[in-house]
């Protein structure tokens, strides 16, 4: 699919990126502005479901905060549903309604966010849960 200019500097606003971008190759680019030009190629199909695998790898904090502050203000304004996949169980809570916790390829856990991390019953969940909010320091 080849997207015309007006349409990918309109993309590249909405996820923050000055249309300069557009002149520069990958290698040219930070983690950040690299994850938000794939979801603005994404976007351009104008998906009723955005696929979206590991999002917010090698982000810095701050710009995992931005990047998922984007695709839920991105989410709201174009109507489309998310399929989010992450083993990080803090940015799961801040962007999922429901989960499904994948272990050796089967579905062991799945709910509502607030109530398996609430009250996980796999040893797995537990285990992910344990793990990524011991090194943020909060719970839900």
């Amino acid at each position: 699919m080849f997207l015309s200019k007006e349409r990918s500097i309109e993309l590249f606003a909405l996820l923050g990126l000055d249309e300069s971008l557009l002149e520069r190759y990958p290698p040219e680019l930070s983690g950040g502005q690299l994850q938000r030009v794939v979801v603005a190629i994404a976007l351009g199909s104008e998906p009723k479901l955005l696929l979206l695998d590991e999002p917010t790898t090698a982000l810095d904090p701050s710009s995992k905060e931005v990047m998922i502050a984007l695709l839920k203000t991105l989410q709201e304004k174009m109507g489309f549903s998310m399929l989010f996949v992450t083993h990080d169980m803090g940015i799961a809570s801040a962007v999922c309604e429901e989960i499904c916790v994948l272990f050796d390829g089967r579905v062991i856990e799945k709910g509502d966010i607030r109530n398996v991390i609430r009250a996980p019953k796999e040893e797995y969940t537990k285990a992910l849960i344990n793990a990524e909010f011991k090194t943020r320091g909060f719970r839900n």
